[in-house]
């Protein structure tokens, strides 16, 4: 049996109940089983808790700045890829609770874009669909209201 990796990903809604995605960059395009357009996300970081990784993830990703107390566990998703292996997703939903401007990548090689998408938008059904759910109101349902 082989062993999880542990990662979070985040679903950040704004204040229209919009969902944050972030078009891959030239780094992480073309992964099989993967789409373009991801909710922020990485690995955990040594002896970090997980509430900790989601607000550094959200951070380094779109440059959002989020109180740590606004993460709420949506709980956890299995995900595996013959390229990266089985990993275990710790999913949580934030709040933004203000309007923000442009959001502008940190590392353009790792993301491309980051925008807001209407809830129900293709991108946002396929980059939740990855981890086993049908669509964003599926994934929501388990904790965080959109």
């Amino acid at each position: 049996m082989s062993v999880k990796r542990r990662a979070v990903r985040i679903v950040v809604l704004d204040v229209r109940g919009h969902v944050l995605l972030c078009t891959v960059g030239a780094r992480k395009a073309g992964r099989p089983g993967r789409p373009d357009q991801e909710i922020p996300g990485g690995s955990l970081e040594d002896d970090e808790t997980l509430e900790a990784a989601a607000q550094r993830e959200v951070l380094e990703e779109t440059g959002l700045n989020l109180p740590l107390e606004g993460f709420k566990s949506l709980g956890l998703a299995n995900f595996d890829t013959q390229a990266e292996g089985a990993w275990e997703i710790n999913l949580f939903c934030v709040r933004v609770n203000k309007e923000v401007g442009a959001l502008v990548p940190q590392d353009p090689t790792e993301i491309a874009a980051i925008d807001f998408y209407p809830p129900d938008a293709a991108p946002v059904n396929a980059a939740i669909a990855v981890y086993g759910f049908r669509d964003l109101e599926e994934l929501l349902s388990r904790e965080c209201e959109a």
